[in-house]
């Protein structure tokens, strides 16, 4: 049993839960859970904005990821590190592509409900 592929699937599957449940609001901004950005944590709208932005980049990589750690955690053997390794890498892109969308996303909130700033 590949542990390191099984242990990836499991974090891109809470990482996608976690922006869904934010972006649906049944997480409330907060300091632990979420992604949690300076432009993210100007208000609960902002907030919601975007993890809403952030869920296509998610879906687009947690979800292969998972199915390949699951994938991977099966058919552990040679190379299977090296699968964990690319799938990790995929996954902190997703999470930073994730990121920079929510952050515009949050950033374009803020300036439509303050347009001074």
């Amino acid at each position: 049993m590949g542990a390191p592929a099984l242990l990836l699937a499991v974090a891109a599957l809470l990482i996608l839960g976690t922006t869904q449940v934010a972006a649906w609001g049944g997480l409330k901004r907060n300091g632990w859970i979420g992604i949690r950005t300076r432009p993210l944590m100007t208000s609960d709208e902002a907030w919601r904005a975007g993890h809403r932005a952030a869920l296509p980049a998610l879906r687009g990589t947690c979800i292969p990821v998972a199915i390949g750690g699951v994938i991977g955690a099966a058919a552990s053997g040679v190379g299977m590190n090296s699968v964990a390794t690319w799938g990790a890498l995929l996954l902190v892109a997703g999470i930073a592509w994730g990121t920079f969308r929510a952050g515009r996303a949050a950033k374009a909130v803020t300036r439509t409900r303050d347009p001074g700033r």
